[in-house]
């Protein structure tokens, strides 16, 4: 008898666990959608306030590639800090959580943070390219003139 209670038992913390999982997972979802959402605002936002020297850029003969080339190695570096610095900050704050909270050591395996990093970038440099590619499609007295 008490083998079927202690498998009950079981079973349903199985249950909650996958439940808060889903839960966590979902949440995850949203705010990397939100993060995307915040960076092609943000690269659309320096675009149009960069319009001015893309034009100048190019008029002078920098050709469209190597303007995407720049674009895309400013943002990307800015990605890059911005992932090691959030990283960082998250360890920081999961340590202390952890250690003071619930008075457990952390266990850190880098592979996450590495990877969180990396995405970071990855969509940085995917909403870079398609938020530059139209920008810098332009003639530069299309550019002067639309400001």
């Amino acid at each position: 008898m008490a083998y079927s209670i202690a498998a009950t038992a079981i079973d349903s913390l199985q249950y909650i666990i996958q439940m808060q999982s889903a839960f966590f997972s979902i949440v995850a979802l949203f705010a990397f959608l939100t993060a995307v959402l915040t960076i092609g605002n943000q690269v659309v936002i320096r675009l149009l306030q960069q319009t001015r020297d893309v034009a100048i850029m190019k008029t002078v003969g920098m050709s469209s590639a190597n303007l995407m080339k720049s674009i895309l190695l400013e943002n990307t570096i800015i990605s890059l800090a911005a992932g090691l610095v959030g990283a960082g900050i998250a360890l920081a704050f999961s340590g202390i959580t952890l250690r003071f909270l619930f008075q457990m050591p952390m266990k850190i395996d880098i592979t996450w943070s590495v990877l969180g990093i990396l995405l970071s970038v990855i969509t940085t440099a995917i909403i870079v390219w398609i938020a530059a590619k139209q920008s810098l499609a332009a003639k530069p007295i299309q550019l002067l003139q639309s400001k």
